[in-house]
This record gives C-alpha cells, structure tokens and sequence, in this order.
C-alpha cells in the first residue's frame, strides 16, 4: 500500500488531493509500524546482525533516550569497559532498549531513576535451564525504581497486546517486540520485579567469536533519482512485481519481468545473448526449482561481474550455508520507494571497476 501510495505522491500536484494522500500515508506507515512490531514478536523481522559495541551503541543514543524519557526521569549508565563485541543488530537493539525504557518511565509517574548497566556473564550448566548455549553472553539490564509487578503480571508481560495501562496510554507491544527481537538473536529476556519495590529487565545477547567488522554509524545516503541501466527483475508476487517495475521504469530504468526463479534464470541467459544485464533484482522465496539464492548463484556463475539485489521480508530466508551467505546484498520488505532506487543505484555503483562491461558475445558458458 505504502508504495502504491508513493507513487501516487508523484503524479499529484493538486494541494488539497497531496492533503488527503498524506493522511493515507500516515495511517498505511501506523499499519506498517504495527505489523513490524508484531512480526519481532512472532520473531520473523529480518534482522542485520554484527558484531558491535553494546557500550558504543548505548552511548550513541542515549542523547535521543534522555529526551524521550522526559524531565522526570534521570538516566544513569553503568557501562562496563572493555566489553567484547555482540552479535546483535544495532538498530533493533536501540529500538528494544527504547521500548523498555518507555515502560520503565511509564512506571514512574512521579520520577525516578533508570539505570542501564552492561556487563559480561559467563553460563555453563545453568544455560540450558535458561533457554540458552553455554558460553559468554553481554547483559544489558534496565533497573527502575518504578511500582514493581506482581508475578502474574511478569508471566504475561511479554505477551502481544497485554498492557496493564489506562486505554490509550500503550499498546502492549514494547516488551513483546524486545522479546521476540531478543530470542530471535539467540538471547534471552528476563524480568525481576516485586509489587513496590521496582522492575530490572536484563537481556543478554551472544557474544561475537570473529573478528567481524563492528558496524560503524553510517552517514546520510546519497539520493539517486535517474538510472540508465537495464534491470531483471524477478518477482512471483503479481502486484508487487507491477509495482517494482513501475517505480524502476520511473526513474529511467529498462526493465524485464519474470514470475520465477526458473523464468528469471532462462531470462537472464537470454539477455546475456542478446542484450545487456546490468543488475538482478530478485525476490528470496518464490515457487519453482529456484529460490532466490539459488538464482543469485546461477547468476555469478553465469556472469560474475552482474550485481544481485535480493529482497525478503523474513530473516528466515537467510538462513542457508555456502558462500554466498557473507556475501548477499538485500533489501528488507516493505521497501519504500527511495530506498529501492537508492539500493538499485548502490550496488550499480559498487561494481568491481576491473570488471569493465562486455558485449554479450563476451560471454561464455558458466565456469566450473
């Protein structure tokens, strides 16, 4: 909806009709806000996992907390120093520590202070019992001096939609989304809480074994509005597709369609006979012989030098051995509009240079 929607902003000139569009787009991102929370509860967000510095990450938002907070809150951080790195992804992590601070404001009506504190544990035989591998995790925990919960209100507290608040003051979605975002790391949630004497809610994250590169705080994204080259695009979802071409065609794109893997691929060799491909831009799961990756790698065979943009909306998706797992380039569903033509034009542009365009009798057979 939301692209349809932004597309439409393109075609509008009228003030009165870009006011009415405008709310439409407010109430389709709510919608979208919505499904992504419970998508983290249900635990299939699609999630960019690094290796990153809790502390580093903690600090870089703890301006934007503080205010979020609100005057009556005073935020103390316990950072341990000399952390290893976790395997987390950073945004979602902010977003988890977001929700559970809200809830610990919200438990302080009259001020407080909340504390956030970081460490290393160690777990051996108590891991299973905790839902976890044994070895070395990064606690984060949250302590508030707010009004406590009862048991039977921790029971439930990570549950969708379960709220002990007034009608309009909460969705009952912040711990869930923490929650599922937190198992679908391979961590965990725990609560500590006694009716009058505050709440601690500590979440632990595995930590890195390898020497990935932490993710550095990248700056604004360069915007590319036009575009010359010709695109595959592979899509078995009717409307998506449509409107994939659509935006692509656009900004100036040529673009060819397939429904499928096995369409994509007889495509792809089609075009490498008798026109240019520049990029593929292909859905992850889709009916047929060939998935997305399964593409991808057909694809490199064929024509190493031709980028490969994948989109899913499930980080299950991922989840394969090979290769080509360090090296997949994909774009999160829904995508918006800018972020599709910014993504296009990005991997365009990171093509190995020494890897000049070939006509396409250049071309042979797939190497072994």
């Amino acid at each position: 909806m939301n692209g349809n929607l932004e597309l439409l902003g393109t075609r509008i000139e009228d003030e009165k009709q870009r006011t009415y569009l405008a709310r439409a787009r407010g109430a389709a991102e709510r919608g979208a806000k919505l499904t992504g929370q419970l998508l983290a509860f249900a635990r299939k967000t699609r999630l960019t996992p690094r290796a990153v510095d809790v502390n580093d990450c903690i600090n870089g938002f703890a301006d934007m907390l503080e205010a979020s907070l609100g005057g009556r809150i005073e935020l103390h951080l316990s950072l341990r120093r000399g952390l290893p790195k976790a395997v987390v992804d950073p945004e979602q992590l902010e977003m988890a520590i977001l929700n559970i601070a809200l809830n610990a404001r919200d438990a302080m009506p009259g001020g407080g202070v909340l504390t956030i504190a970081t460490a290393k544990v160690h777990l051996n035989g108590d891991a299973p019992a905790r839902g976890l591998s044994p070895g070395d995790y990064i606690s984060v925990e949250l302590v508030d001096e707010g009004e406590g919960m009862a048991q039977h209100v921790i029971a439930r507290a990570v549950e969708p939609f379960f709220t002990t608040k007034a009608t309009g003051k909460g969705t009952g979605l912040g711990l869930a989304m923490a929650s599922g975002f937190v198992l679908q790391s391979r961590g965990r949630l725990e609560i500590e809480s006694e009716v009058g004497k505050g709440t601690t809610v500590r979440i632990l994250f595995p930590v890195s074994t390898s020497d990935e590169p932490e993710l550095s705080v990248a700056g604004p994204k360069k915007s590319f509005e036009r575009g010359e080259a010709h695109i595959l695009l592979v899509e078995d979802d009717a409307e998506v597709r449509a409107l994939a071409r659509e935006n692509l065609e656009d900004a100036g794109y040529r673009v060819t369609v397939a429904e499928n893997g096995d369409a994509g691929l007889k495509a792809f060799e089609h075009l490498l006979a008798t026109d240019m491909v520049d990029l593929v831009f292909t859905d992850l799961v889709m009916p047929g012989n060939l998935d997305g990756i399964a593409l991808a790698e057909a694809v490199r065979r064929l024509a190493p030098q031709v980028p490969v943009l994948m989109t899913t909306g499930y980080n299950e998706d991922l989840v394969v051995e090979g290769p080509l797992r360090s090296e997949r380039d994909v774009l999160g569903k829904p995508y918006r509009r800018a972020d599709l033509l910014d993504r296009i034009a990005q991997a365009l542009a990171h093509r190995d240079e020494n890897s000049a365009r070939r006509r396409p009798s250049d071309f042979g057979a797939a190497e072994e």
